[in-house]
């Protein structure tokens, strides 16, 4: 998987009429910082299901 930094730091060749490598580097910017903020969440949202889980857990075994 690739991490926020890892997509800050590609580099890519300068070739002939290729893409600007200031605009490229801006684009990785910005994709880096969406990547971080929907791994974060991601990572909230699992330890939220797991203090879920544990919850149910807990409910049932004061049912029975």
């Amino acid at each position: 998987m690739q991490t926020p930094q890892a997509i800050k730091d590609q580099d890519f060749q300068l070739k002939f009429r290729g893409y600007d490598a200031i605009e490229v580097k801006a684009y990785l910017e910005l994709l880096a910082e969406d990547f971080f903020e929907l791994t974060e969440q991601n990572r909230l949202q699992a330890e939220e299901l797991e203090a879920l889980k544990a919850e149910r857990e807990s409910l049932r075994q004061e049912q029975e």
